[in-house]
């Protein structure tokens, strides 16, 4: 999914409302990846 086209497809607001997805969706990917992995075993 290309959110840069999605978000320059659509009016301001929706533009805004596209934005405020993107990052509502990358603060848990960016909260999991920092998150150590537990030790094997």
């Amino acid at each position: 999914m290309n959110f840069r086209y999605l978000a320059a497809s659509v009016r301001p607001r929706g533009r805004l409302l596209a934005l405020l997805t993107a990052t509502a969706l990358a603060v848990p990917f960016a909260a999991e990846a920092q998150t150590p992995a537990p030790a094997p075993g």
